[in-house]
């Protein structure tokens, strides 16, 4: 086999991979975990992403007819916060 096509084609696949991508709540840190669930107790199914480029978890979740992106740091900080109206933005 070729070294070289070997190489290129594992660098291709390691820059062409999401920058975010789903994970199981059994992998994201019990600070962030705790943080959500103490700020938005009521919320419905959590989807967990890890976004590799700002290196935060991202809780994803509709709480009373609103759809809400939370990103925090692996302490439980919360970066950023986005609330969007239905229809989302991004259904667009």
């Amino acid at each position: 086999m070729n070294i070289s096509r070997t190489l290129t084609a594992t660098l291709a696949a390691a820059f062409t991979l999401p920058a975010l991508a789903d994970i199981p709540a059994s992998r994201v840190p019990a600070p962030v975990k705790e943080q959500v669930q103490k700020q938005y107790p009521n919320a419905g199914a959590i989807e967990w992403d890890f976004d590799n480029d700002e290196d935060v978890y991202e809780a994803e979740f509709h709480l009373n007819g609103l759809e809400y992106e939370v990103k925090l740091y692996p302490d439980g900080t919360v970066s950023l916060c986005l609330l969007y109206t239905s229809p989302s933005p991004r259904d667009s």
